[in-house]
């Protein structure tokens, strides 16, 4: 359910301008609620895109690790983009981004293991 509010514009038989946010948000709740790692994570994505919340990446950086501590690798891998990326309330740390790529990708989700070779490269460099 919070998935088909959160795409209402991208169904051709809505005629609608945007998704609904507030019952997206109600539904991904209900989800985390019971305990289903999809629902952390939903809601993480949503405060690290600020769809239906403030953004707040503290809120975001939350959500991703219990759904990453659940075992879900597009949790650890939008932890790595957030330590790789930083902000004022997480330092960029790129031992941090590199170990959660490299969790990721050992649950075979879809970051390429020379992607993670290509960071440490980067992150080696002065």
């Amino acid at each position: 359910m919070a998935l088909y509010y959160c795409n209402l514009a991208v169904i051709p038989q809505e005629k609608v301008d945007k998704g609904d946010y507030n019952q997206a948000i109600y539904w991904f709740n209900q989800s985390l609620l019971q305990g289903y790692f999809l629902g952390y994570h939903s809601m993480g994505f949503r405060y690290y895109n600020g769809q239906g919340v403030v953004t707040d990446y503290s809120k975001a950086k939350s959500y991703f690790q219990v759904a990453a501590n659940m075992g879900y690798g597009q949790a650890w891998r939008m932890l790595g983009r957030m330590y790789r990326e930083g902000d004022e309330n997480l330092p960029k740390n790129q031992e941090k981004a590199v170990a959660c790529f490299k969790k990721c990708y050992e649950l075979n989700e879809d970051t390429p293991i020379n992607f993670i070779g290509k960071l440490q490269v980067e992150f080696e460099q002065p």
